[in-house]
């Protein structure tokens, strides 16, 4: 029945507890167009399961809809139950295509189009669930979705010092001056 005089929380642990793992697979091809471009077109996928989540279970459904949290058990707050009840996909596509030029360039881009999905983002300490009773209702797009990604690169060797011997060539020559740019769509408000 608690502490007399105080509601204090609590954290537990499923007796049942099971480590998670995750299943990813990958599928590639690439081709060569001519001129010097190389085309790219990768799919890979990743489903974590098992994966652990913490959840108060001293909550019921409509509890906080005065405002006040009256809990299942009175005498405790909030008792967080750790589970490995929570699952996780991903799935994701990538066209790239690169391009070497004679003088030492190279440029490269990357579209991606993915999706993630779970059923609980936890960054820290507990998630809040809608309903504890009903952890599947919780599927939805993970807080750490991207939709769209487009990532550009370019490179350039930089001749300066190549043909130059000795410490000459070994400190100043060989370097290579790159920039890169990365646009995606924002995070979803979970």
């Amino acid at each position: 029945n608690g502490v007399i005089g105080a509601r204090v929380a609590l954290t537990t642990v499923d007796e049942n507890l099971i480590n998670p793992y995750t299943h990813n697979w990958f599928f590639g091809v690439q081709r060569d167009l001519g001129l010097g471009v190389v085309a790219e077109f990768n799919y890979l996928g990743s489903a974590g399961r098992n994966l652990y989540n913490a959840y108060n279970i001293n909550r019921y459904v409509g509890d906080l809809l005065d405002g006040t949290f009256n809990g299942f058990n009175p005498s405790f707050q909030q008792i967080n139950m750790v589970t490995s009840t929570s699952k996780s996909d991903y799935q994701g596509a990538t066209i790239q295509l690169r391009r070497r030029y004679q003088q030492g360039f190279t440029v490269q881009g990357a579209y991606t189009f993915g999706k993630a999905m779970n059923d609980a983002d936890i960054a820290v300490g507990t998630t809040n669930f809608q309903d504890a009773a009903d952890l599947g209702a919780e599927w939805a797009i993970a807080g750490y979705d991207v939709r769209h990604k487009l990532a550009l690169l370019g490179v350039w060797e930089m001749p300066f010092f190549n043909s130059s011997t000795g410490l000459t060539r070994t400190l100043l020559g060989g370097w290579q001056l790159a920039g890169s740019a990365i646009f995606q769509t924002g995070n979803p408000i979970n």
